[in-house]
């Protein structure tokens, strides 16, 4: 349970028992009339609405900043996707220019190189984003 719930809780009863208390220590049902008792009431049970719309307030702000911080961590994972799968884009196409290269023969052989070289290089990149991703925490609730 919740702190705060809690802390409602037993402010609520000890609020109650304190004005049951002091309401038939200082009076009898028979020499009150129904306004007065009404007035009373109000005056006992506005306090503990108050408490109530405060405890519910910081519990909301509590809520959002654990949605906020939810959100953050989707967005880095959502970006580290974005790369992971650019990087694997680009590392599909250098092996295909690479490979193209290879079977035109001749002259290519320096260009088939260099994409070899971008191919090594985005394949890196790859695993360290994987690496990145396993190693972040997960969303937690």
């Amino acid at each position: 349970m919740n702190n705060n719930f809690l802390i409602g809780i037993f402010t609520t009863l000890g609020w109650l028992v304190l004005m049951t208390v002091i309401f038939f220590s200082k009076t009898s049902l028979g020499d009150v009339a129904f306004n007065e008792i009404g007035d009373f009431l109000s005056g006992i049970f506005s306090p503990i609405a108050f408490l109530w719309l405060i405890l519910g307030y910081i519990q909301q702000g509590q809520e959002l900043k654990q949605n906020t911080a939810a959100i953050t961590q989707q967005k880095d994972e959502y970006i580290k996707s974005i790369k992971l799968s650019s990087y694997v884009a680009l590392m599909q196409y250098e092996s295909k220019e690479m490979d193209l290269l290879n079977n035109l023969g001749g002259g290519y052989e320096k260009g088939a190189k260099k994409a070899r070289e971008r191919s090594k290089e985005y394949r890196q990149e790859i695993e360290n984003l994987l690496n990145e991703i396993k190693s972040s925490p997960q969303i937690q609730r």
